[in-house]
């Protein structure tokens, strides 16, 4: 029983680093697109 909690905790830390990880992936693509857009403006 013990085995399996820790099972799911390890999945839902990792799911988590994994969203966080996109998130920041996300936030750094839209700031390079903004400033490529006020060169191109």
């Amino acid at each position: 029983m013990e085995i399996s909690i820790h099972a799911c905790n390890d999945r839902i830390k990792q799911n988590h680093k994994k969203k966080s990880l996109s998130k920041n992936i996300f936030l750094e693509d839209f700031s390079t697109n903004l400033t490529r857009l006020k060169a191109s403006l």
